[in-house]
């Protein structure tokens, strides 16, 4: 369904990915780890056209969608959730979620869609009078992910969705996205807290510095030695 093919990324003379070559299929889940500054975050931007790619290609249902614009990649179904939630601290969460359906015209779908984040989080519904800013970071998390619903993905992108949030949170947030993934949705996850990751997920990445260094079934990737090392603190 998607496809990266040697990609790189650049910011000036420092190179953030280099030849990066990964894919997902439809309905899957990958996850994509590694430390800090490893182009965990510049992989995802790179393909929701955030930052333009300096070589490769990025195909989307057989088609290259490297050198659209961000809009017009969103459009075709592909919603990045970005890390720090980044709502409108102003607007209510109702106008939130609104926004995020601001390329959809069917009134009934994305009506339909408000319905659904709803039952996903209903804590959503109790707050919608609510102000982004007056949120708990739980409850921030929660209603970034459900104005990228309100996107109707084909495939979500979640950058750090745990940072920051208590082990219970965590769990509670864990399985609202396997819950999303299961609906359909594609979803390509970036976390540093490895662990989430490989439970989640079914494939898995490891960059580091930018480059790829490992890749697998997670079940695989947990049982290996220089991933219990480096990021399972086994």
């Amino acid at each position: 369904m998607l496809e990266l093919k040697s990609i790189l990324v650049k910011y000036g003379k420092t190179v953030a990915v280099r030849k990066l070559s990964l894919s997902v299929n439809e309905g899957g889940f990958i996850t994509i780890l590694g430390a800090n500054g490893a182009g965990k975050s510049s992989t995802l931007n790179a393909i929701s056209g955030v930052v333009k790619i300096r070589g490769g290609e990025i195909d989307y249902k057989g088609e290259k969608i490297n050198g659209l614009k961000p809009g017009e990649i969103a459009a075709k179904g592909i919603i990045q959730i970005p890390e720090g939630r980044r709502l409108f601290p102003l607007m209510t969460v109702e106008e939130n979620l609104k926004m995020g359906a601001y390329l959809q015209k069917d009134k009934k779908r994305i009506n339909e869609a408000l319905e659904k984040v709803f039952v996903l989080f209903p804590v959503l519904k109790e707050k919608m009078h609510a102000k982004g800013r007056e949120l708990s970071g739980g409850q921030q998390q929660m209603a970034a992910i459900a104005r990228g619903i309100m996107a109707l993905p084909e495939v979500l992108m979640f950058d750090e969705p745990s940072l920051g949030l208590s082990p219970l949170l965590r769990q509670q947030l864990a399985e609202k996205i396997k819950e999303i993934n299961h609906d359909g949705v594609t979803v390509i996850l970036v976390e540093q807290n490895a662990r989430l990751g490989l439970m989640l997920a079914n494939y898995g990445y490891v960059l580091e510095n930018g480059d790829l260094t490992l890749q697998g079934k997670t079940s695989d990737l947990m049982l290996d030695d220089n991933v219990k090392k480096a990021y399972l603190g086994v």
